[in-house]
């Protein structure tokens, strides 16, 4: 089916495209506000109740740090996947892997299953060209990629170095700490929603987000009307109304949120690179503030020298906690096909035919890519001359379980 048929011109089209990027990007920054926003409440927990991180009976500064990292790995971890259920859908340029596979629901009674497609699903042909486009980028490349994007917090930390000192010069140290405290906070939400909207930036980038997304949907004239209508401003109270509704959420995916800080690829950024870093960064400063104190530096100096020390600590951190997560999820599935194989003995009787094949031939459906819609917005395109064919690199979503 042409979109021409719809009055989807090169001109309109061309316009929705741009609208929808702007949307994107005020998405990217939300969304990336929003998963800082857990984290940077267990950073104010732990620094206002010393008790969370050991209190008094924990002198070792390393210690200390690592239990306080591992706490605020928890509340990032488990807040993060609390707050799937209402950004899932934000963007308008990007799949959700969510939404590709189909619902079976087998009725004994009718001996019949019953198979229900989600309105963002994509046809087989395109999910798997976005398994291939992905797989064309490369771990090292989406690896170096986030870690620059994470980069952010290193911003975050160049305005603490300057923040603190000055404070210093002008009230007690009690207050510089709980100043410390709050910028590191607000300015971790803030660090988050620029990562986001770097890693936005790179999805793009690299073709695994684009119109196409939006295109290649079951619903995709419903999706280009609604587009047409929403503006900024309705956006914005919709995430409002999803940001009303946490408590709900929390309470129907509270179980699954904290079981996924137990997955392979989350424990291991959590309570590696994450509290391990922490802990190193807590362990330089104790140094730092030693070594400044030893030299009879200045309040304000000796302050200025610490926080550099972390900042500068805290960089390679940064790096490694999405690289840590990233690897692992990546050799996760290959690892334990290599583990099924190895090990599993498949009963007698039982073939590569029944429910899974039937799921498959669900999946991959009749349609083939040449009868994707896609097809009126290429032509209609081409005969304007001035808009790029961007449909040939379908998109994917790119979330933090991920980065």
């Amino acid at each position: 089916m042409e979109l021409t048929e719809y009055g989807y011109n090169a001109e309109r089209l061309e316009k929705l495209e741009e609208k929808a990027k702007r949307l994107d990007e005020w998405a990217d920054k939300v969304v990336g506000g929003a998963k800082s926003t857990p984290f940077a409440v267990a950073s104010v927990l732990t620094d206002l109740l010393p008790a969370l991180s050991g209190g008094s009976r924990i002198t070792d500064p390393y210690i200390k740090g690592y239990i306080a990292g591992s706490v605020s790995a928890i509340f990032d971890t488990a807040g993060s996947e609390a707050l799937s259920r209402a950004v899932h859908d934000a963007w308008w340029l990007r799949v959700n892997a969510g939404d590709q596979t189909p619902n079976l629901q087998y009725n004994p009674e009718t001996k019949t299953v019953h198979v229900s497609h989600h309105p963002g699903e994509m046809s087989a042909v395109m999910q798997k060209a976005v398994e291939n486009l992905d797989a064309d980028i490369g771990l090292p490349t989406k690896v170096g990629q986030a870690a620059l994007s994470f980069q952010s917090y290193t911003a975050r930390n160049v305005a603490r170095t300057g923040i603190s000192p000055s404070a210093a010069l002008l009230t007690s140290e009690k207050t510089v700490s709980q100043i410390d405290t709050g910028v590191a906070a607000v300015g971790g939400i803030l660090a988050g929603a620029a990562a986001y909207r770097i890693l936005g930036h790179f999805a793009h980038k690299n073709g695994l987000a684009g119109f196409s997304a939006l295109l290649s949907r079951r619903d995709y004239l419903d999706r280009l009307e609604h587009l047409e209508k929403i503006t900024l401003a309705r956006q914005a109270k919709g995430a409002l109304v999803r940001t009303a509704k946490l408590p709900i959420d929390m309470l129907t995916d509270g179980t699954d949120a904290l079981q996924s800080v137990f997955r392979p690829e989350n424990l291991t950024a959590a309570l590696g690179p994450l509290a391990g870093g922490i802990a190193a960064i807590a362990l330089a400063k104790t140094k730092a503030t030693a070594f400044a104190a030893q030299r009879n530096f200045s309040t304000a100096s000796g302050l200025a020298f610490t926080q550099l020390v972390g900042t500068l600590t805290m960089i390679p951190v940064l790096g490694a906690w999405p690289a840590a997560s990233m690897i692992i999820n990546h050799y996760k599935k290959p690892a334990a096909k290599f583990i099924h194989q190895r090990f599993h003995q498949q009963p007698a009787g039982i073939g590569g035919s029944g429910m899974a094949n039937f799921g498959a031939e669900v999946i991959s459906g009749t349609q083939t890519l040449n009868q994707m819609p896609r097809m009126g917005m290429d032509e209609a395109r081409n005969t304007s001359g001035e808009v790029r064919t961007r449909l040939g690199h379908p998109p994917t979503s790119l979330s933090r379980e991920e980065v």
